[in-house]
């Protein structure tokens, strides 16, 4: 709900004092628990079935095992569209690597195409722009294609109660 514009100096301060700039835990570590996976968790667990759980419990197994049991094997497709949401926005993301990332050989690709482009020491190369422009698709097809089936199961099954 708050832009990261809002809390980008405060978590900038955090990472430099546990010394992590210029590393790669410090563009993995602050975004690796996105307040949007956790409201889509939170409305795909609502919507499993009390009756599995209470199930679980009737033959015996404590509030752990059911749910690591019964509930986490029907969160497929949950899991397999948080995957893919949450690569694609790292991916692609670009502030807040530009402002924990200053060395250049630790850059993220889409921080790296802008100094591309960006050089004044030499005129944009437009051809090798657009040629590693299209080179970056490439991992998120990859992930898309992976967890295909339980994003378009995810989708399928919204309107079936």
């Amino acid at each position: 709900m708050i832009p990261i514009q809002v809390t980008l100096v405060p978590s900038f301060l955090v990472v430099a004092r546990l010394g992590l700039v210029d590393s790669p835990w410090a563009v993995i570590l602050p975004t690796a628990f996105d307040v949007v996976g956790i409201f889509i968790a939170r409305q795909f667990m609502l919507a499993v079935p009390n009756a599995l759980v209470e199930a679980a419990r009737v033959d015996g197994a404590g509030e752990f095992r059911a749910f690591f049991s019964v509930v986490l094997p029907t969160c497929g497709p949950f899991i397999g569209v948080l995957v893919i949401l949450a690569f694609m926005a790292r991916w692609n993301d670009f502030l807040w690597p530009m402002v924990v990332l200053q060395g250049n050989e630790s850059l993220t690709v889409p921080v790296a195409l802008s100094t591309l482009t960006n050089n004044p020491a030499f005129a944009s190369p437009w051809g090798a722009v657009m040629a590693v422009a299209t080179v970056t698709v490439l991992p998120i097809l990859v992930v898309f294609l992976a967890f295909q089936r339980q994003f378009v199961q995810g989708i399928s099954s919204t309107g079936i109660k």
